[in-house]
């Protein structure tokens, strides 16, 4: 890291429903962001027309003749199986969702009206990659140079696949960006809001917000963002930080919320007037526009509801002849939040947390949907005896803190957070598993037979105690590296401080001879797996 000049490097927090990035220049950390209507983001949010794929610098409300692409981040690098077993709804993306033959997934975008209608297939990949450009754009005009390549560094959740990883790498690249390495979004945060702050004031001359956090104290980052709750515990030794243990619910954030929200007000306007509010053709393309039209007021009125204890739900949007619906702050809190306190509560449940809770002294909100009141006050009622602080900028503090890690080259401790299987013939052995130290790695013995279908190695994740298939290694590309029918095939597999998982096999006297890829190309088998436990 040390050969990086940092002033030629950016950070990257890639989000669900915003993207931060930052700079180092002259010697300070700066956000070359200025929109507060964005909240000095970028709006995660593609714009199709017949021009192509744009990325704005705030999102003004939906015009009919242009197409929109929203929460791509969700489907990043997952198929159609990855798909349906989440708990993502399509309606977030405020386009139709399709899969293509290798069950990957595209957006059928529409735009236009008449004869100026059109539309297109979009792929998450240009999401990505045109979301990324605009913030190398945006930073490079910060920093007053061009680079065809520039190094950065990128955040992602606790639990982000590695088919994901690879996916979002790939975007980068196509934006002229060369990833360094990832680093977990609560992590970063943690760094910049444990960061010596009088070393800093002494040393560097920087204006710092104090949280008065001391060094050794336990903190917990409660990252509460758009698509996912991501939770660590981590302590500070001088320039040293310590990952203690890591979870969350990676199905569970502002999307969510947004659609509780949604069919809570579905339900209350069915049970007053005896009718659906958006007509009973659920799978029409009319039915769907009216759904998205409903999430977008169902997002505004959450983020009102933040600040006033009232919202109006314009009906008249939806052609029917009735009042304006009215909803409370205390009705959203019992109806909607009550739900979301629930899920939380369950990832809280983790073994390590509540082992710690007494030692936790103080707990940091990030995240925009940590902004929301009922989730200040429970965590509060959660950890009575910790401090609990919301961040000076929710949004981009994740952000910042990977820029400081860059630049200051702070030494971090994680952990693995998932458990990792392996699946061959139906038998799955199970490796590498919550809290063990990163960088780790286990030498693993597969059976090499030219061309069979069994030399398919179907890689698993648990994640909140499911197992859920991430991807496939195929063994016959073994026989090009001189693997020949019937032999052992030894496989390294190691995970790196990034939490990136690779696979190499080994040749006489365990010497690498080439590295193995993950694919997301594989079927699924409907058979209970035979479990083989292994000691690693």
């Amino acid at each position: 890291m040390s050969k990086v000049k940092p002033e030629d490097c950016i950070a990257i927090d890639f989000g669900t429903s915003n993207t931060a990035v930052y700079v180092y220049k002259d010697k300070k950390f700066d956000n070359p962001v200025c929109t507060a209507d964005t909240n000095y983001c970028i709006p995660s949010v593609a714009v199709i027309d017949k021009s192509g794929i744009t990325v704005s610098d705030k999102v003004i409300k939906s015009q009919p003749s242009k197409g929109y692409i929203y929460s791509v981040k969700r489907i990043l690098g997952k198929n159609k199986h990855q798909f349906e077993e989440s708990e993502i709804g399509e309606e977030v993306f405020h386009s139709p969702l399709n899969f293509d033959d290798p069950q990957n997934p595209y957006f059928e975008v529409s735009y236009g009206a008449g004869n100026l209608a059109g539309s297109r297939n979009v792929y998450p990949i240009e999401v990505a990659t045109e979301i990324l450009k605009k913030c190398k754009e945006v930073a490079e005009t910060r920093l007053d140079s061009h680079l065809d390549v520039r190094n950065c560094v990128m955040t992602i959740p606790n639990n982000f696949f590695d088919t994901s990883k690879k996916v979002l790498r790939e975007a980068a690249k196509r934006a002229g960006l060369n990833v360094l390495y990832f680093l977990k979004e609560p992590t970063a945060a943690g760094i910049c809001c444990l960061e010596d702050k009088e070393k800093i004031k002494n040393e560097k001359g920087e204006k710092v917000i104090d949280l008065g956090i001391k060094e050794g104290e336990m903190v917990m980052v409660f990252d509460f963002g758009g698509g996912t709750l991501d939770l660590t515990l981590m302590v500070r030794n001088g320039d040293d930080f310590d990952v203690k243990a890591q979870g969350g619910d990676p199905s569970l954030g502002g999307d969510k919320i947004d659609e509780i929200f949604c069919k809570y007000v579905l339900q209350i306007y069915q049970n007053k007037n005896g009718e659906e509010l958006l007509g009973d053709n659920v799978g029409s393309k009319r039915y769907k526009k009216k759904y998205t039209k409903l999430l977008d007021l169902c997002r505004e009125g959450k983020e009102q509801l933040s600040a006033s204890v009232k919202f109006d739900i314009p009906l008249g949007d939806f052609n029917v002849e009735h009042d304006d619906m009215l909803i409370t702050v205390e009705e959203f809190n019992g109806n909607v939040m009550k739900i979301i306190q629930s899920r939380i509560d369950t990832a809280l449940e983790n073994d390590i947390f509540k082992r710690n809770i007494d030692q936790i002294k103080h707990v940091i909100l990030v995240g925009g949907s940590s902004k929301i009141p009922f989730i200040h006050n429970y965590i509060r009622q959660w950890i009575p005896n910790a401090k609990v602080h919301r961040s000076h900028s929710p949004h981009t503090v994740v952000v910042e803190g990977a820029m400081r890690h860059l630049v200051n080259e702070y030494n971090v401790e994680e952990v693995f957070e998932d458990s990792l299987g392996f699946e061959v013939n139906k038998e799955m052995s199970e490796h590498f598993y919550p809290g063990i130290r990163l960088p780790c790695s286990t030498i693993r013995y597969f059976t090499f037979y030219n061309n069979r279908d069994d030399n398919k190695i179907k890689v698993h994740r648990k994640v909140n105690g499911k197992w859920r298939i991430e991807g496939v290694i195929d063994l016959q590309a073994a026989y090009e590296m001189g693997i020949r029918t019937g032999q052992t095939v030894q496989i390294r597999v190691t995970c790196t401080n990034d939490t990136s998982v690779t696979y190499t096999v080994l040749g006489r006297g365990r010497k690498a001879i080439g590295t193995l890829d993950l694919s997301l190309v594989f079927s699924v088998c409907s058979n209970p797996l035979k479990m083989v436990y292994t000691n690693c």
